[in-house]
């Protein structure tokens, strides 16, 4: 079973452990989670356009690109974990 991280936010980095540029220190922790293949999958709630384009390249995993949804609101959200649970092999 793989390892994975379901993160939730609306992309907008506002504090960190390490102080200084919180979004280069959260792309730097999903680096790492990547390089000790974790896949991210990312679900932007409210986010704007430049947080998104943060979010899908230097967040998510990105091989196969389906790792980055965006929710406008909460029930779009729900749908999107829903839709997150299934596998798509059939188990």
């Amino acid at each position: 079973v793989p390892d994975f991280i379901v993160l939730i936010t609306d992309g907008a980095p506002t504090t960190s452990n390490s102080g200084g540029d919180h979004a280069a220190n959260a792309a730097a922790a999903a680096t790492a989670a990547k390089a000790a293949e974790i896949e991210i999958f990312v679900v932007g709630v409210g986010t704007t356009g430049s947080t998104a384009t943060y979010l899908e390249t230097s967040i998510a995993s990105t091989d196969p690109p389906e790792h980055y949804f965006d929710a406008a609101d909460f029930v779009d959200l729900e749908a999107i974990l829903e839709a997150l649970t299934e596998c798509p092999n059939g188990g």
